[in-house]
């Protein structure tokens, strides 16, 4: 009997609740976000800054309610490593970073002109030989204990140098530090797209500048809510990160897919609930510092604007762009009864049915996470599809074709509660 209220309730949300999504609107939001005037939502001319504004602006529009009277905003410290400019020349060809190159975010400043020795990783020599040379060496498809030894050799015996290090990859993944690397050990380590080396007949030289600088300020999570027309004093979490990795010199990390199609998401929902509110309160968290750390939900979770223990469940929204393969529920395994409820919910029709809906265990590799510690429930989303960029300069552009059936299953899942 019990089973049966509940298939009925889902098929009643589902019937009533599907007019919310507005996939044009998401797309806009998305778009809005991830587009140049933002530079990449990070932390050079203050990207996050600006992003931060127009949700709280998004917020204010849709009459959201604040937990601090007319301020949306949580602020928190920051410390990041960033890089103002940055060159990189071999044999003299001026590249491009961020589409030719990216170099280690834990770089400091420093220059130079090095001539090059390729190593062999299949036949590791000691690597004195190499001391005083720029080090290229491709660690793909390779032993990695033996590669491994071999760079932290390198590192060792450079230890007193800027002389570089230089690795081939297919591709470029770029991530953010809050610190740079010791005095002793400042040399940069460079990676180049396999590409660029296959377009030379040689390589002989390479000359650097790099130019990085500490940055310490503060950043902000963006918080509002939507009182519960039952239970106004218990909380229903929605909550998408907004920062993304910024620039590198020139280059701009748009983040299209990650995350603004979570915050387009989050919008769309908080648009929705404004209009419509549900049992219980649904509150609404832009995360800042995602990218450095989780370090804008640590921060949350430490300083809470209201008891943690008044959380009934926490949906994370992270990397919503695509979905034509389904959704991944990070920490589903955890609670099994409402992974099947979102099945069922994904069952009920079939023509608005995604393709799967998957299941992992819990990670900290996203704002989630910081919640599950403290023992507040929660599931991770993020869409599966055939989209191959991520962290690098091309995650521009998502066409979000699956939007409104994870808007529909998602927004179905919290009104069960």
């Amino acid at each position: 009997m019990k089973k049966l209220v509940i298939f009925s309730l889902i098929f009643f949300l589902i019937q009533h609740n599907t007019q919310g999504q507005d996939s044009l609107f998401a797309k806009k939001m998305c778009d809005t976000l991830s587009s140049k005037s933002f530079f990449g939502r990070g932390y050079i001319n203050d990207g996050h800054k600006k992003a931060s504004a127009f949700i709280a602006k998004e917020f204010k529009s849709y009459k959201l309610k604040s937990f601090e009277k007319n301020n949306y905003f949580q602020y928190f410290p920051i410390e990041f490593n960033t890089f103002p400019s940055i060159s990189l020349s071999i044999n003299g060809k001026q590249l491009t970073e961020g589409r030719d190159y990216i170099v280690s975010p834990e770089s400091r400043t420093a220059k130079g002109t090095f001539e090059t020795m390729a190593v062999d990783t299949n036949h590791v020599e000691m690597p004195l030989r190499y001391a005083n040379k720029c080090a290229v060496f491709d660690f793909e498809n390779h032993n990695n204990k033996k590669i491994s030894a071999l760079y932290n050799d390198l590192k060792v015996i450079q230890q007193t140098s800027n002389t570089p290090t230089m690795e081939i990859k297919d591709k470029l993944t770029w991530w953010i530090r809050p610190v740079q690397t010791p005095f002793g050990d400042s040399k940069p380590h460079f990676i180049v797209k396999r590409s660029v080396f296959n377009e030379l007949d040689s390589l002989k030289s390479i000359e650097y500048n790099i130019k990085s600088k500490i940055l310490v300020d503060k950043s902000q999570n963006i918080i509002g809510f939507v009182e519960g027309t039952t239970f106004p004093d218990s909380f229903l979490v929605i909550a998408a990160h907004y920062d993304h990795l910024g620039m590198l010199g020139n280059a701009v990390f748009y983040g299209a897919n990650d995350n603004a199609s979570g915050v387009a998401m989050l919008l769309d929902l908080a648009k929705t609930y404004s209009k419509k509110p549900a049992k219980y309160s649904v509150v609404f968290m832009a995360f800042g510092g995602e990218e450095a750390g989780l370090l804008g939900s640590k921060y949350f979770v430490e300083q809470a604007l209201f008891p943690l223990k008044n959380i009934k469940f926490l949906v994370n929204l992270d990397l919503l762009g695509t979905g034509e393969d389904g959704l991944m529920v990070v920490n589903g395994t955890a609670h099994n009864t409402l992974f099947k409820r979102l099945e069922t919910i994904n069952q009920q029709d079939s023509s608005t049915a995604l393709k799967k809906i998957g299941k992992r265990p819990n990670a900290p590799n996203s704002d989630h996470f910081w919640f599950t510690q403290k023992g507040v429930p929660a599931f991770f989303f993020y869409a599966m599809g055939n989209y191959t960029h991520y962290h690098d300069i091309d995650d521009k552009a998502v066409a979000m074709t699956e939007y409104n059936k994870i808007f529909r299953l998602i927004d179905t899942f919290i009104r069960s509660f």
